[in-house]
């Protein structure tokens, strides 16, 4: 039974580790370059649904915001060009 109690804990921790690591990578591609979630996705191997997370808790907190709004090179929809830097995003808008 205990056994099983601190797997379960390890597995927990794991789930966090991840968050925070998918969290990272997302913030510092972003740094980079702006880019939008397809094309983050691409770069990254994240899956889409876990960038819209991140996304979200990131936007939450001002720590990434919309530079602009474009094309994108891949599907070629019109969507949201994302970066972590703010005065990038100010000069833009």
């Amino acid at each position: 039974m205990e056994a099983r109690t601190n797997q379960s804990l390890t597995n927990s921790k794991q789930g966090k580790d991840k968050k925070i690591s998918q969290r990272k990578v997302i913030f510092l591609e972003l740094f980079k370059e702006p880019m939008n979630t397809k094309m983050l996705h691409v770069k990254t191997g994240i899956p889409r649904e876990d960038i819209c997370r991140r996304k979200r808790d990131l936007e939450d907190e001002n720590l990434l915001w919309v530079m602009k709004m474009d094309y994108c090179p891949i599907p070629g929809h019109l969507v949201q060009f994302l970066t972590t830097i703010f005065t990038m995003a100010q000069k833009i808008k």
